[in-house]
């Protein structure tokens, strides 16, 4: 029997992330405080955090730096909120949302699985729920954030997208990986 090159069936556990416009927001950090609470937040991020209001998510990229995650319905109210709220303020706003997808890992053994191609300690007592950060996974820059103790929400340049997905899937095979 031959070998076929096709990808592998994606599992349970992984699954594309709800669709979402993305933005990297740069800036001080009034101009970065101005486009959070414009987006419904009562405060900016603080370091390594993410927040989610179902409209839009804001993750902290650095000191400068965020990531706002625009759901669907969020995404046609982002730049009229944010363009009133930045005015005034010395900023970058690009979007991003060609550049990057999103993909969506949860279940039982799903930490361990991530910490197979990442650097970071991912064990909830030191990435806990609603932490972020930008990181390595293998040879790809992603941006992690833990949704809940068994989920994650991987942000990936569109390129390494596939890459990321075969090596999980490859890693899976040693490890007791479950759907939740």
């Amino acid at each position: 029997m031959s070998e076929s090159n096709t990808a592998p069936r994606t599992p349970g556990w992984l699954s594309v992330a709800n669709p979402a416009s993305r933005f990297v927001l740069q800036g001080e950090l009034p101009a970065l405080a101005a486009a959070a609470s414009a987006l419904g937040f009562e405060s900016d991020v603080g370091t390594n955090e993410a927040r989610d209001n179902g409209q839009f998510a804001l993750l902290w990229l650095g000191p400068d730096e965020r990531l706002i995650l625009a759901w669907q319905e969020g995404a046609r109210q982002l730049a009229p909120r944010i363009a009133n709220a930045l005015a005034g303020h010395a900023h970058s706003l690009v979007d991003v949302t060609h550049r990057q997808v999103s993909r969506c890992v949860r279940g039982e053994g799903i930490t361990e699985l991530l910490n197979c191609g990442c650097p970071q300690d991912l064990d909830i007592t030191q990435f806990a729920v609603d932490r972020c950060s930008r990181t390595l996974y293998n040879k790809a820059e992603i941006v992690l954030w833990r949704r809940g103790p068994n989920e994650f929400h991987v942000e990936i340049w569109r390129s390494y997208a596939d890459y990321f997905e075969r090596w999980l899937i490859e890693a899976a095979q040693d490890l007791p990986v479950s759907t939740l």
